[in-house]
C-alpha cells in the first residue's frame, strides 16, 4: 500500500525502520532490479515459447502415459505462471497512456492474473509432491503404473485444495474508482472520468494486519513451507529405493528384467531432479513469506517485495531447468521430439527444393535458343 499503511507491528524481534539491515537489502534490491527488468522482459517470452513447445511434444499420442500428464499439466502451470508475470511487467514498463488499460475488463483481466500466478506456481510444486509419493509406492509396491484416470483426479484434486487456500489472496485486491488523471500518468486535472485500478484492500489492515498476516503465513505454509518438508522427505525415501534399485540391477543378467529396471532408474532419476529444483525455487519463497507474516510492514514494502524479483528468477530458471529434464533425462521424449524436429526440417526443404524445381526457365535463355533455331 505504500507509507500511508505503517502501521503493522512485529511480532517477532524488533527492528527500527532506520535499521541498517534494512538498508542493505534494499541497495541489493535496487541493484538486483535492473537486471530482473531485462531479464524477464526477454527471457520470460523465450522460456513460455519453450514450456509450450514442451506442452507439445508432451501432447503426442506416443507420450501418452499416466506420468506424463503430470508433466504436462506442471508445464502448463509453469507457462501460465511465467506468462502472467511477463504480462505484468511489460505493462508497467510500456507506457500504453490513458487507453485499454484502464478499463474495467483489463482490470478484472489483471487481478485474476495476480491470483493465478501464485496458484499456478503452488500447484506445481504440490504436484512435485505428488508425482514423487506415486512414483515411490510404484517402485514399492512393484505395482503397475497409476491409471490414466487416477492422475488426472489428483490433479484436478490438487488443484482444487490449492485454490482453496488461496481464498485470503483473493480477499487482498480490490477494484477502486478513482478520476482518470490520478491514475494515468499523462492526465490532467481535467480529466473527471472515473476508471477502475487494482489496489490492496484496506481490510488487510485492520486489527494490526491481522488478514495481511493470514494471507503470507498461509500461502508461505501451504503453497511452500508445507510441500517443501514433505518434498525432502520422500525424496531422500526414494533415493534409497533407488539405492536398492541399482543393487538388483547390478545383479541382474542382462536381459529384459535389466531393462525394464534401467527405465525405472532412468524414470526416477528424472522425478529427483524434479524435486531438487523445486525444492531450490520454492525454499527462499517460503523464508520470506513467513517473515512477513511475524514482521513490521516495512519489511514487505521495502525488502520482500523487492526480493520477490530474485524469487520470480528462480522460478523462470526452475521452469527452464524443469524443461530440459524433459527432454534430455527421458529417452522416449528425447526420441519424440527428435523426430517431430527431423520431420519439420524435411519439410522446409521439401518446400525448399520443390520452389527451386518450379522455378521458370531465364528469359535469356529463352531467347538465345529462338534466334538459334531462326538463324538455322
Amino acid at each position: 500500500m505504500g507509507d500511508d499503511f505503517q502501521v503493522c507491528s512485529s511480532l517477532v524481534f524488533k527492528l527500527t525502520n532506520e535499521s541498517a539491515i534494512y538498508d542493505v537489502l534494499e541497495e541489493i534490491a535496487l541493484a538486483y532490479d535492473v537486471f530482473f527488468v531485462y531479464f524477464l522482459l526477454y527471457a520470460g517470452p523465450a522460456l513460455v515459447l519453450a514450456n509450450l513447445f514442451a506442452i507439445f511434444i508432451l501432447t503426442r499420442k506416443e507420450l501418452r502415459t499416466p506420468y506424463n500428464i503430470f508433466f504436462l499439466v506442471m508445464a502448463i502451470d509453469q507457462s501460465l505462471s511465467i506468462l502472467g508475470r511477463s504480462v505484468l511487467l511489460w505493462k508497467s514498463y510500456l507506457n500504453f497512456g490513458c487507453g485499454f488499460t484502464f478499463t474495467l475488463p483489463y482490470q478484472i483481466f489483471e487481478i485474476g492474473i495476480v491470483n493465478l500466478c501464485p496458484m499456478c506456481s503452488a500447484h506445481a510444486t504440490w504436484l512435485a509432491v505428488i508425482i514423487t509419493f506415486v512414483r515411490l509406492r510404484h517402485i514399492k509396491a512393484s505395482a503397475e503404473e497409476p491409471s490414466t484416470r487416477y492422475i488426472v483426479t489428483l490433479c484436478s484434486t490438487s488443484f482444487a485444495l490449492v485454490v482453496l487456500a488461496g481464498i485470503p489472496q483473493f480477499l487482498s485486491f480490490e477494484i477502486y474508482w478513482t478520476e482518470l488523471y490520478l491514475s494515468c500518468d499523462g492526465g490532467d486535472e481535467h480529466m473527471l472520468e472515473t476508471v477502475p485500478y487494482i489496489w490492496e484492500s484496506f481490510r488487510l489492515y485492520d486489527n494490526d494486519c491481522l488478514l495481511l498476516r493470514i494471507t503470507y503465513i498461509s500461502s508461505g505454509v501451504l503453497y511452500n513451507a508445507l510441500p517443501c518438508t514433505l518434498l525432502m522427505i520422500l525424496s531422500t525415501a526414494l533415493a534409497y529405493q533407488l539405492r536398492k534399485i541399482r543393487q538388483i540391477h547390478a545383479d541382474t543378467i542382462m536381459g529384459r528384467s535389466s531393462g525394464v529396471i534401467a527405465e525405472s532408474v532412468r524414470s526416477s532419476w528424472m522425478i529427483a531432479m524434479i524435486v531438487f529444483t523445486t525444492l531450490i525455487t520454492d525454499v527462499p519463497q517460503a523464508i520470506v513469506n513467513i517473515l512477513v507474516g511475524f514482521m513490521s510492514d516495512r519489511f514487505r514494502n521495502s525488502v520482500s517485495t523487492k526480493l520477490s524479483a530474485m524469487i520470480v528468477t528462480l522460478v523462470i530458471f526452475s521452469a527452464a531447468i524443469n524443461l530440459t529434464i524433459y527432454l534430455c533425462m527421458s529417452r522416449r521424449i528425447r526420441e519424440v521430439t527428435m523426430s517431430y524436429l527431423c520431420c519439420v526440417c524435411r519439410k522446409v526443404k521439401g518446400k525448399k527444393s520443390s520452389r527451386d524445381n518450379s522455378s521458370p526457365i531465364p528469359q535469356k535463355t529463352q531467347h538465345n535458343i529462338t534466334v538459334s533455331v531462326m538463324i538455322h
